[in-house]
C-alpha cells in the first residue's frame, strides 16, 4: 500500500508540473527578485546597524508564497478558465 501511495503522490506531482510548465519562467524570474530584496534588505539592516530577526525573514518566505500563488491562480484562471479571452 506505501509504494501505491508514492505512486499517486509521484504522479501527482509530475502532472502539476507539467500543467505549470509555461509559468516556469516566470515562476523562476519572481523568486529571483525576491532572492535579490531579501539581499538587498539584509544589507541596508546590517549597513544601518539593525539585527536581523526571524521576523523580517519570515516576510520574505510569506511574500513568496503570496506571489507564487498569485502567478498560478492567474495563470490557471486564464488558461482553463477563460481559455484566452479576450485574446481569440
Amino acid at each position: 500500500m506505501k509504494l501505491l501511495d508514492t505512486s499517486i503522490l509521484f504522479k501527482f506531482f509530475a502532472m502539476l508540473a507539467l500543467v505549470l510548465s509555461p509559468v516556469k519562467p516566470v515562476m523562476i524570474a519572481v523568486s529571483v527578485l525576491i532572492i535579490a530584496d531579501l539581499i538587498t534588505g539584509i544589507w541596508a539592516s546590517k549597513k544601518e546597524g539593525q539585527k536581523i530577526t526571524s521576523a523580517g525573514l519570515k516576510k520574505s518566505v510569506v511574500k513568496t508564497l503570496v506571489y507564487q500563488s498569485a502567478i498560478i491562480v492567474g495563470f490557471i484562471l486564464e488558461s482553463f478558465l477563460l481559455c484566452g479571452y479576450p485574446y481569440r
